[in-house]
């Protein structure tokens, strides 16, 4: 760690320049040995953390973050930026380390491994499988919306196999050959990369 430290103190990342206690700036530490985050991307995320946190109160709200995302506000774009943190998604308040975990996570995530976190957003007993009103909750879920007609005519056609179940490679698999099935994760991202 105390290599970490002696690059963050050469850009004058300290716990007072960064407005973090101590034991936040512990865990950014920590954070960037686990995800190997160079101080230069460090101050990208924070000057980042700093334009969307337009009250000053150090934490960025929901509506600040889709405000200068220009995303759309959805339950799924909640659990996506919230899921380091103990808050339920609908209390949205992430502080600079949450945000540089949620960046760094939902960022760095493939196709394929954004697929995977999706569907265990809804394989709640991790049995590897979707039922047929699972898979079609989440779709709901990542649309957050009335589903247009393309889109539900894609769930019929991609829809559960004839054993009433759906697996994680057969889910990864259908979204691969129809990416309007779950667009707007994907639309999240790229507008993640396009300002970060």
């Amino acid at each position: 760690m105390g290599c970490v430290n002696a690059t963050l103190a050469k850009r004058r990342l300290n716990p007072q320049y960064l407005k973090l206690s101590e034991e936040e700036f512990i865990k950014l530490n920590h954070l960037i040995m686990i995800t190997n985050l160079r101080p230069i991307d460090i101050m990208r995320i924070v000057q980042e953390f700093r334009k969307i946190d337009v009250d000053g109160s150090g934490t960025i709200s929901a509506r600040e973050f889709f405000h200068h995302y220009s995303c759309r506000d959805t339950q799924f774009a909640r659990r996506a930026m919230t899921i380091m943190d103990d808050q339920p998604p609908g209390n949205m308040s992430l502080d600079l380390v949450e945000f540089c975990a949620a960046l760094y996570n939902y960022c760095t995530y493939d196709r394929d491994t954004l697929l995977w976190f999706i569907f265990h957003l809804f394989d709640e007993d991790d049995s590897g499988t979707l039922e047929a009103l699972e898979f079609k909750d989440l779709i709901s879920f990542v649309y957050c919306r009335p589903l247009t007609p393309t889109v539900q005519a894609l769930v019929e056609k991609h829809g559960v196999a004839p054993t009433g179940f759906i697996s994680r490679d057969q889910f990864v698999k259908r979204c691969r050959e129809a990416p309007l099935l779950v667009a707007p994760a994907f639309e999240l991202q790229r507008a993640l990369h396009e300002t970060v």
